[in-house]
């Protein structure tokens, strides 16, 4: 089972992105279809995103740099507005994690942040790159 998780702090898992499961279409255009689980503070959901496989690359693209100091955030913000997690650079290696997961009208959303170390990055970023490889 392919998975991306998302850590804090602590070690605990935030964010899971769990069986991505890839669709080309007729345009050449890759979606990726997914379950999320999310786990914050007193907070517990699990439901559906999709999202293109160029907002994985670019995410993968923008962590990288950001491992390499050459880049102060990185996002993954697909066209579908049901999900959006942005990753800032802050003091001595610390970034904080903003998120947003809307219901499927946008009618309603829970943003939530916390903070991870820069030693998290190459995990999520193998991560991420076993993802599309499989893919």
């Amino acid at each position: 089972m392919n998975a991306i998780h998302f850590y804090n702090k602590e070690r605990n898992t935030v964010i899971e992105l769990i069986n991505l499961r890839f669709d080309k279409h007729l345009t050449n255009t890759v979606f990726v279809y997914f379950k999320g689980k999310i786990n914050f503070d007193f907070f517990c959901l699990e439901t559906d995103f999709e999202a293109e496989v160029f907002d994985f690359e670019d995410l993968l693209v923008s962590l990288r740099l950001m491992y390499e100091g050459k880049r102060k955030s990185a996002n993954f913000n697909p066209l579908s507005p049901k999900i959006m997690i942005k990753f800032e650079f802050h003091d001595c290696g610390h970034i904080l994690v903003k998120s947003r997961i809307s219901n499927d009208i946008a009618t309603c959303c829970l943003e939530f942040e916390y903070e991870i170390d820069q030693s998290f990055l190459p995990e999520l970023i193998r991560e991420i790159e076993i993802a599309i490889s499989d893919g």
